[in-house]
């Protein structure tokens, strides 16, 4: 498979979406910085190789979105150049395509919202949240992980981070998955990922103005002030509260899936937990689910001149892909990096990329599933498939299960 694969270049293959592993392998021993023809890109798949490019900030740029080629969107009712250049503009704004100063900045301003201590804090409502869910679905003889559990989850913990009402969740739900739809497949994505700019800018509006002279200190609030203060622009808000309530789709939503997948797929490791549930090593297995299928699968970067790698001439303007997936199992950085061992020490992934664009909500998520688990191991329950086989979304940026029916008996 993974020869036929590596000279077809089919990065959204049935057989590489499925399970990308043999093909990382083979492309880590073999071609570790391999150029796609098909995407038209470098694919980079060793774990020294990652951490070499993504925190060379000059030679290899974050601002995919201001660099990289036009987004295309198949099927959008949009001009090309209009759909282009709101698409470019928004996510532009962002903090994760900020380099340099402006990066350091822009996230000097939020940055106390996401630290371990920030995640901690909202932990004892996390728990509440948890439990609740689990009241609901724990007398259910199948429970769909990925819409039942999952995902209403992460949309409360975002709500409350970020500092949405609890009563605007349900409004807000198309309007984040339009907000989402640029990591799908679908042909009109462009065209919902516009409307969903439109819909939350029009949301948040008045709701950032209720912010700036309110009494509270959630991230909204935090952005409001910047506004005000010309420390952000109008865009720069939006486009980062945006990420801030969506992107747990992509982090959250799928550690909680995949590792709830993997240790149905490992029963020892889930009764080995559950004989010793202490604090230190529910973390310990946290950050094993997250280096053995990892819910982010790549990252891009774009050449900022002409560099010599590994024997291969990157030239300026050229995307590289670094496989967040392949670097996870890379053997040369990890003992047995293909099995799932949840006393893994040490295990220093990089699930949550590498250097100054180190994934600003990762905690939040790291606490996220700590308390799924430790929930289920207090109720005596134990996550088991309903199947053996599943199915994957068609992409391979993410690691995400089309669903996942579990028993939690």
């Amino acid at each position: 498979m993974a020869d036929k694969w590596l000279f077809n270049d089919e990065l959204l293959s049935a057989a590489f979406v499925h399970d990308p592993y043999p093909t990382f392998s083979h492309l880590r021993e073999n071609y570790p910085v391999h150029w796609n023809a098909t995407a038209s890109l470098w694919m980079i798949t060793r774990y020294d190789d990652f951490v070499t490019i993504t925190k060379n900030d000059e030679g290899f740029s974050s601002a995919v979105a201001k660099n990289g080629k036009p987004t295309e969107g198949i099927g959008s009712t949009a001009p090309p150049e209009d759909r282009d250049e709101v698409v470019r503009s928004f996510q532009g704004s962002s903090i994760a395509q900020q380099e340099g100063s402006p990066h350091q900045e822009m996230r000097r301003v939020i940055n106390h919202h996401y630290t371990p201590t920030a995640s901690e804090h909202h932990r004892s409502q996390i728990r509440i949240k948890v439990e609740n869910l689990l009241d609901i679905l724990g007398t259910k003889p199948v429970v769909e992980i990925k819409e039942e559990f999952a995902t209403i989850l992460e949309m409360q913990v975002s709500a409350l981070a970020v500092g949405i009402p609890e009563q605007d969740i349900d409004d807000l739900k198309e309007i984040v998955s339009d907000l989402s739809a640029l990591s799908g497949t679908s042909k009109d994505k462009v065209d919902k990922y516009r409307r969903g700019i439109l819909k939350f800018g029009e949301y948040l509006k008045p709701l950032l103005d209720s912010k700036l002279n309110g009494p509270g200190n959630d991230l909204l609030a935090t952005l409001a002030k910047a506004k005000h203060h010309n420390l952000y622009s109008e865009e720069e808000v939006l486009s980062n509260a945006a990420i801030a309530l969506t992107a747990g789709r992509g982090t959250s939503v799928n550690l909680i899936c995949n590792g709830l997948l993997a240790f149905a797929r490992h029963p020892k490791q889930w009764e080995s937990l559950a004989s010793d549930p202490t604090e230190m090593a529910i973390k310990s297995a946290v950050e094993e689910c997250l280096r053995y299928d990892s819910p982010q699968q790549s990252l891009d970067r774009i050449a900022s001149r002409d560099i010599e790698f590994r024997g291969q001439r990157i030239r300026s303007g050229e995307k590289v892909r670094c496989y967040i997936g392949s670097a996870n199992r890379d053997h040369m950085k990890f003992e047995n990096a293909d099995n799932f061992e949840i006393n893994r020490n040490p295990n220093q992934h990089v699930a949550f990329g590498w250097g100054i664009h180190h994934c600003l909500g990762s905690s939040v998520s790291q606490v996220e599933f700590q308390e799924i688990i430790s929930a289920l191991l207090s109720r005596n329950l134990k996550p088991s498939l309903i199947s053996p086989t599943v199915e994957y979304e068609p992409t391979t940026n993410l690691r995400s299960l089309a669903r996942l029916d579990m028993q939690l008996g």
